[in-house]
């Protein structure tokens, strides 16, 4: 062993040897006697639940927690330190030069621990120090528990002086590190494939075996998990309704959604709804477009018996009629047909119908999802096949639907005559044609992929036609008021989170099917014990969870996933974090019954031998039940590491949890910089969130290929004010050149609809009217008045009038004919317009310029409404007058505007947003739901809470929260899938 200067201490082997710490602590060790070892300062021990061995060096204890080392000499004397793919050289025994190798010089660690504010400050102020650039970063909470990563790019000869640092902070801060060195060569994973997203909701608790059959259908089809969310707020101890998980994945090219949910044809491969209802659960999947709930230009179609209506509308009319409503099960038929129950009302009246509307039964919840779909712009529909349009129409009036398909009734002397009018087949078997008609019918049309049926829709369908409709139209929300007792499920499966349903409840005043309980921590069952693990691998791989939970899975519901989530980074690896809660007495239970949900455990020690010869039976018994739980989790361990996992445990973090503090106060930072964010202006950032005591909750990466966008979820002091806290970070933003926006992190950030552009200087690189200036040779005229209007000296009415003036006698088509031949658009302007046209965002420009360049501007971007002043043409001669004709579009007049378009829209101000530059925009822009100074003059800029000075208006969708992954999909034309 050789006792270097710099404090590293290296092994020296008589022949080559090469062993891993992470196997076991020297697999060769006969070679290197273990006096030697303990007298070189080096001692042995045990990991905490795991059956290896580790290494601690005392000079290098950053090098010692759970990494992998390997020592190597090679026969010519020459030493070698090889620290995951980085290959130290040692020139001499007594040297202290080192050169990097083959591994680049890129760093990634992992930290964990008890979460509190102003980490992620400290390490980064540690990388700015060394020189050393942030790559990509993650950050989620686990109870308690904090976990995150960095990746690094790190400064040459600066990697061991960081590492070193950075333990030594770690130490500060009470938390663990993981160091490790991408292979050589190792790149991301490639971008190809889809990605979609699974929204897994169950009553019940949420369990391994569940996560892992969900698994085997992705890992058959070829599907990798990027991302899990369990949010504190979607679980039901908390609100009161369900579990919630939420899973995203990358599909390869041409899998259909369709085949994920029912299975391949013909194949031996169970599809997603199969194996979620065997768990009690429910599931929805779509292809990903960055939103987590339906965009607003949607088409949601409902049924209507056990669907909107508690119960059968039919059987309620024959139940009125004193009529049997089972005669068809008496025959021997599983159901009764709507005909066959029609024809048993031949002869009765059809005020029956009106005395069931009188006390009809709607589910509970019907009028908190209908009116989430309705705030959100979706249209609603209602397709039913029972033929009672009366009752159908009553029931679209109370919930505001938009229209109702249904088969009528004849009638004869006020009387049901026992048929159907007409010769429709049976709306079950044109259910396609239908849909793609309702789809057609809405101004400008509704994408197939938009169409969201809530019910039982494939029922009654042959599986072909089954998985034509799947592939066809968007989600399928499976639902029947017999089997769930409440339609708020339909908004968690599309999307919402457990905050949002409660705000939507109070807005309605309508309850669900319990109230959230006021516990204020997670405590675990008396009978149960509590574990908090982090997996953590290099690489994301198909199969995976199958490999974490496959020895938990036959645990059934005796474990339970508390919370669990996982990040992917840019350097392709996975960090998992999950809170296991594993019954004591599960085993016994379920050996008892005999069934095959909790099958028993198969000690890997001869623990049943010992107890036998120690005591009774009883004593036997009772010690396999307290020693259970720390077997389960350990037999994950050892299945995890056997697949070159890495897995902690970490549940000294998850003490004095109050999962309410993390959303009473929750708000949203979003951080651009381009072309990337450099880690001096994130340092400025993360340490002004310190500084204040604000909590990290969550960062993720907006932006693909580099970190020029980073989203940060964060809780607020109750004592500080989101007014002040923007304030900071506008100082921040002016050193740096980064844009920083705060924004409430409730349900109306979602629930935007409108957006409304300011033109020249924002949609377009000129001033409209200097354009023409140029053209009618007044230009230097007419920069006088501007700048005689940007003194005061002028109002902009005054300005825009003596500015007119100038251009009187030129010809009018010829001047606007050659603005417009030379606009040059904002660079992001057509992608942004694009992506907010896909996602239902209704769009117009209101322009202080001229009607001919808007209405060019309004072409060209596909918006849906253009208003500008007009300058008015003497008609005989063509020629301007020099003079305005009708309202000029002054910067109250924009004001009126935007909340105009809102109210032919139906939405209120509240969801719509401004973009503009100049001092007229200022009024719109403090009147929108989310007004943003973009590239904007000074006193603009001074008085905007939000500002984008990135030369870039997709920049915008940032701070809506759309990923860079999710623009390029929703500007590619081709829809997912198709």
């Amino acid at each position: 062993m050789v006792d270097r200067a710099d404090g590293i201490f290296l092994f020296r082997l008589h022949k080559e040897r090469v062993f891993y710490m992470s196997e076991r602590l020297l697999k060769h060790a006969g070679h290197i006697p273990k006096k030697e070892l303990l007298s070189a300062g080096v001692c042995i021990g045990k990991f905490t639940h795991s059956r290896k061995f580790r290494l601690q060096i005392t000079a290098l204890d950053y090098l010692a927690r759970l990494a992998q080392y390997r020592v190597w000499l090679k026969p010519s004397g020459e030493q070698h330190f090889v620290y995951g793919n980085h290959v130290v050289k040692v020139e001499s025994p007594g040297g202290v030069r080192l050169r990097i190798f083959a591994g680049g010089n890129i760093l990634v660690f992992r930290g964990w621990g008890a979460d509190k504010p102003g980490i992620c400050q400290a390490f980064l102020k540690l990388v700015v120090e060394h020189q050393s650039e942030v790559l990509d970063m993650a950050q989620f909470l686990l109870g308690g528990g904090l976990m995150f990563t960095f990746v690094l790019k790190v400064a040459e000869q600066s990697s061991i002086g960081l590492m070193k640092s950075l333990s030594s902070c770690a130490r500060e801060q009470g938390l663990q590190l993981n160091f490790h060195f991408p292979d050589a060569g190792q790149v991301p994973e490639a971008e190809g494939g889809n990605e979609a997203v699974l929204a897994l909701v169950s009553s019940e608790a949420i369990t391994p075996a569940l996560i892992m059959d969900v698994d085997k259908v992705l890992w058959g089809h070829g599907c990798v998990v990027l991302e899990i969310e369990h949010r504190s707020d979607n679980m039901k101890e908390h609100n009161g309704d369900y579990n919630k998980v939420q899973i995203r994945i990358r599909c390869p090219i041409g899998l259909r959604l369709a085949t994920l949910m029912m299975g391949p044809p013909a194949a031996n491969i169970e599809g997603l709804q199969k194996v979620c209802w065997k768990h009690g659960a429910e599931v929805t999947s779509r292809w990903w477009d960055a939103m987590n709930r339906p965009n607003g230009k949607s088409l949601v179609v409902f049924g209507l018996s056990h669907v909107l209506c508690k119960e059968d509308v039919m059987d309620l009319v024959l139940r009125e009629a004193g009529l049997p409503t089972d005669a068809g099960t008496r025959r021997g038929n599983t159901t009764c047909a709507p005909e066959e129950k029609l024809a048993m009302l031949k002869g009765k009246s059809t005020s029956l119908l009106r005395k069931v509307i009188e006390h009809l039964p709607l589910t509970p919840g019907a009028k908190v999802v209908c009116g989430a779909m309705k705030r959100l712009g979706c249209r609603l529909a209602i397709l039913t096949n029972t033929g009672l349009r009366e009752i159908a129409e009553h029931v679209k009036s109370q919930l505001g639907f938009d229209y109702v398909i249904c088969r009528d009734v004849e009638e004869a002397d006020g009387c049901f005559t026992g048929r159907y009018l007409g010769e429709l087949s049976d709306v079950k078997f044109r259910k396609t044609d239908l849909l793609k008609l309702m789809a057609e019918r809405e101004g400008n049309g509704v994408r197939c992929q938009n169409v969201i049926t809530v019910g039982e829709p494939l029922k009654g369908l042959k599986a072909a036609n089954a998985r034509l409709m799947l592939e066809t139209f968007g989600p399928t929300v499976y639902f029947n008021s017999v089997k769930l007792k409440d339609l708020t499920i339909v908004l968690y499966l599309l999307g919402f989170s457990g905050s949002d349903v409660r705000a939507l409840r109070k807005r309605r005043w309508d309850n669900g099917p319990g109230e959230a309980k006021t516990t204020s921590s997670v405590e675990a069952p008396p009978s149960s014990k509590r574990f908090m693990l982090q997996v953590s691998a290099q690489q994301r791989t198909a199969g995976q969870l199958q490999s974490i939970f496959q020895p938990l899975a036959p645990q059934g519901s005796n474990v339970q996933l508390t919370t669990i989530r996982q990040c992917s980074l840019q350097d392709g690896g996975m960090c998992l974090g999950m809170d296991l809660t594993v019954l004591k007495d599960g085993r016994s239970q379920a050996t008892r019954a005999g069934t095959g949900i909790g099958l028993p455990i198969r000690f890997r020690h001869s623990r049943e031998t010992l107890v036998e010869t120690l005591g009774s039976r009883n004593t036997k018994m009772l010690r396999e039940e307290n020693e259970q739980p720390d077997v389960v989790v350990k037999d994950l361990i050892f299945a995890c590491q056997k697949v070159g996992l890495t897995i902690m445990d970490v549940n000294d973090s998850a003490k004095d949890f109050n999962w309410k503090t993390r959303y009473a106060n929750r708000y949203v930072l979003t951080m651009v910089q381009k072309p990337n964010i450099s880690s001096t202006s994130l340092s400025e950032v993360l340490g002004a969130i310190g500084s204040n005591g604000i909590n990290i909750i969550k960062i993720e990466r907006l932006s693909t290929r580099d970190i020029a966008s980073l989203q940060f979820t964060v809780s607020l002091p109750d004592d500080l004010s989101s007014d002040d806290f923007a304030s900071k970070m506008v100082e921040v933003s002016k050193k740096h050149g980064a844009d920083i926006a705060i924004q409430r992190d409730d349900l109306e950030r979602w629930m935007r609809r409108l957006v409304v552009f300011d033109m020249d200087s924002t949609l377009i690189q000129q001033e409209v009217i200097d354009e023409l200036a140029k053209l009618a040779g007044v230009e230097t005229q007419v920069k006088e008045i501007t700048e005689a209007a940007m003194r005061g000296e002028l109002d902009f009415f005054g300005s825009l009038k003596s500015r007119v003036a100038l251009l009187k006698g030129h010809n009018a088509e010829e001047l606007f004919a050659k603005v417009k031949a030379n606009l040059i658009f904002t660079p992001g302007a057509k992608k942004l317009c694009t992506c907010l046209k896909r996602l239902g965002f209704k769009t117009a420009v209101i322009s202080g310029g001229f009607l001919p360049v808007a209405q060019e501007v309004q072409r060209y971007l596909g918006l849906d409404y253009a208003f500008a002043n007009t300058l008015e043409v003497d008609e005989t001669t063509g020629l301007l007058t020099g003079q305005t004709s009708g309202p000029v579009v002054t910067p109250q007049r924009k004001r009126q505007l935007l909340a105009t378009i809102a109210n032919v829209e139906g939405c209120e101000i509240q969801q719509t947003i401004a973009v503009g530059d100049g001092a007229n925009d200022i009024p719109m822009l403090h009147a929108a739901g989310l007004g943003i100074a973009f590239c904007a003059k000074p006193k603009v800029q001074e008085v905007s809470r939000y500002r984008i000075n990135q030369m870039d208006l997709s920049t915008v969708l940032f701070l809506i929260g759309i990923s860079e992954r999710a623009m390029e999909r929703l500007a590619d034309e081709t829809p997912c899938g198709m």
